[in-house]
């Protein structure tokens, strides 16, 4: 997990997740005028925790959260974090899901400085990434972005009205929102991707180099049809030598 703040991270991964968790929260602007002034009262009352909200849809057991095996790697709502390198090394295998606190997973503990903004009351939400390099693009890009002080809506507003497609609800279909934008950073990551030469391609590398050192020594490489052979069959190939 990264925080919107972090811009360092350990070479760990295999963290799993998911995504946001929120696709069916509608953020409209209602919803986010409490935040967007900054200010909260410091006599505000400690509150506990709330029970957790189990989905009336999840199959439960003393085991699981959710039986209910999701993904291409079925994955199941453990009720406690299971025991693998990445966990124990966390400190959180066989921990409660519901007792973890947030702290124990920012990279820089109780020194990220999201939490700051969090403890005044501001938005802040999480990213789940899977390993440890999505986490560094993702928040070194998040950083670039916020140092040259893009507003990040305008740019996909923008995207759209280029794309002549219809504008989208920002704060009711905001995935759909930034799509014509993600489709335009996805163009540019697969420029980049490395083209792996298949077996076949370098199969061919190899038998033109092999005519070329043959040809140096004045031989060629001729077909021969195997003893035997018939429709369907291999033809093999022989080296003769060049009649001057």
């Amino acid at each position: 997990m990264w925080s919107s703040s972090s811009n360092q991270w350990s070479n760990n991964s295999g963290y799993q997740g998911h995504d946001w968790g929120r696709s069916k929260t509608d953020w409209s602007a209602a919803s986010q005028k409490w935040w967007e002034s900054g200010q909260g009262s410091s006599s505000d009352p400690v509150v506990a925790a709330p029970k957790p909200s189990i989905p009336s849809h999840f199959k439960s057991d003393e085991k699981f959260f959710d039986s209910t095996a999701m993904g291409s790697g079925n994955h199941q709502f453990h009720r406690t974090v299971q025991s693998t390198d990445w966990s124990r090394k966390a400190q959180i295998a066989g921990r409660p899901m519901e007792d973890l606190r947030l702290h124990e997973l920012c990279f820089r503990g109780f020194s990220e400085f999201s939490l700051r903004l969090l403890s005044e009351g501001r938005f802040q939400s999480i990213v789940w990434t899977r390993n440890s390099a999505e986490s560094v693009l993702v928040t070194q890009l998040l950083k670039s972005i916020r140092e040259m002080k893009v507003d990040v809506d305008s740019v996909a507003l923008e995207r759209i009205k280029e794309s002549s497609l219809p504008v989208p609800d920002k704060h009711k279909q905001a995935a759909a929102f930034m799509q014509p934008l993600v489709e335009n950073l996805m163009k540019e990551i697969k420029s980049h991707i490395p083209q792996v030469p298949s077996a076949t391609s370098a199969d061919a590398e190899e038998l033109i180099r092999a005519k070329a050192k043959l040809a140096q020594a004045g031989l060629a490489l001729t077909p021969r049809k195997a003893e035997g052979s018939g429709a369907g069959k291999h033809v093999a190939k022989t080296v003769q030598r060049k009649v001057p």
